[in-house]
């Protein structure tokens, strides 16, 4: 083993729940999305979508979107690191050295990130890129979200849709999701959950359900409606009436 260089468990294949502040939520996307390559210097690249805009997920029964400009704001911190299992004692690059970077397009976020030449480093690029390791997932905080539910036919559709995120710390190589850990699935769960309404808030077909996610928001602070939280709520967005609206024609041209 070369001076300066760490030692590391390979054998290490899941994240662990201690390595996942509270706060924190995780989605995984297949590495397929990804590529590896080794550059003209012989760096070892592993680059793709991170995060795809507008592509429906189902999270525990219930589905979610990520919109587009998601991540405008997020991706201005001054550091991130792409990580090994999500553990922050195994960093694989990092923006702030110029070994990690994040672009935003209509599509998604877009990342490449250059692995550092080390024994673990070249093992961890050797698992991804044979795969072995074929999973990648990324961690983050949300700063705006809201639900909302479509009825058809009497069956409730909910959906969670990611409007801004707060912070974007890390993306990280995993074996298996974060959610497939038992401990974390639970957290997991109940953070994006945490302020999906009742069964009973559930209004008409198309509403945009008033509760809403929102970072260091005041008691008097309007809702996404145009209320304060005082008044109760409101009318949902023209454009959400305006969709629902649309897919109730679509079917009933089908049932005629």
């Amino acid at each position: 083993m070369a001076k300066g260089e760490i030692k590391v468990d390979m054998t290490v294949k899941t994240v662990r729940a201690e390595n996942i502040p509270e706060d924190i939520e995780i989605r995984h996307i297949p590495m397929e999305q990804m590529q590896t390559r080794m550059d003209d210097d012989g760096g070892m690249i592993v680059e793709g979508y991170a995060i795809v805009y507008n592509r429906e997920a189902d999270i525990w029964g219930d589905k979610e979107i990520i919109l587009p400009g998601a991540a405008t704001e997020a991706l201005q911190a001054e550091d991130q690191y792409y990580l090994w299992q999500h553990d922050v004692t195994l960093p694989l690059s990092r923006k702030k050295i110029g070994t990690l970077k994040a672009q935003e397009d209509e599509k998604g976020v877009f990342i490449r990130a250059e692995f550092i030449d080390t024994q673990f480093g070249r093992d961890s690029y050797k698992n991804i890129d044979s795969g072995l390791v074929d999973k990648q997932s990324f961690a983050f905080r949300i700063k705006d979200a809201r639900w909302e539910v479509e009825t058809v036919d009497g069956v409730e559709t909910w959906t969670r849709v990611i409007e801004k995120f707060k912070e974007i710390p890390e993306f990280s190589a995993v074996t298996f999701p974060a959610y497939e850990e038992t401990t974390l699935q639970a957290r997991m769960k109940e953070m994006a959950f945490r302020d999906k309404p009742k069964p009973e808030a559930s209004g008409e077909v198309g509403t945009a359900v008033p509760e809403k996610t929102r970072d260091a928001r005041t008691d008097n602070e309007p809702s996404h409606d145009g209320h304060s939280e005082e008044t109760g709520g409101g009318e949902a967005d023209p454009l959400v009436k305006a969709h629902f609206r649309r897919r109730r024609l679509e079917i009933a041209e089908k049932s005629i």
